[in-house]
């Protein structure tokens, strides 16, 4: 009786690690980049801050930016409407209209409450600072992302 106890607790302790494993692994895997119509207004939401709250990020002084982007993740996952991202990740490219200064670069733009910025504090190219602000699931597709052609749609 007692190993028969024994080995039910084992099974249902064995079952429900598999179950969390399960879902971890969802919730750890890749996500889709947006794309469509969606992708769009994503990316003009993350223009818009950008050329508005953000342009210091790009000169250093509150002078005019023109900016385009193009989204490669977002929170929640899943979402159907820009109007529901709490976070865009997105490769922005963007350039001050006086000094001609440019930034290009992936961003994570924070929208619940007052909107953030966050990019990689040494570049893309450091594995460290990207792990720093990209969630594992987006990062694949910063890197898959195309982004070089941002700098024609400025």
């Amino acid at each position: 009786m007692r190993t028969k106890l024994v080995s039910a607790l084992v099974t249902i302790g064995l079952l429900a690690a598999a179950g969390f494993a399960a879902v971890s692994a969802r919730r750890l895997g890749p996500q889709p980049p947006p794309s469509g119509p969606l992708a769009d207004a994503l990316g003009d939401r993350v223009v818009k801050l950008m050329e508005t709250s953000f342009r210091e990020a790009v000169s250093g002084r509150a002078e005019p930016v023109r900016c385009a982007a193009r989204p490669f993740g977002a929170r929640p996952e899943n979402l159907s409407r820009a109007a529901q991202a709490t976070t865009i990740y997105a490769w922005v490219f963007c350039r001050a209209e006086r000094t001609g200064r440019t930034l290009h670069t992936p961003v994570a733009v924070r929208l619940d409450g007052e909107p953030a910025l966050r990019m990689p504090e040494k570049g893309p190219a450091d594995e460290r600072s990207v792990r720093r602000v990209f969630p594992a699931d987006v990062r694949d597709n910063l890197r898959a992302t195309r982004h070089d052609d941002l700098a024609t749609a400025v």
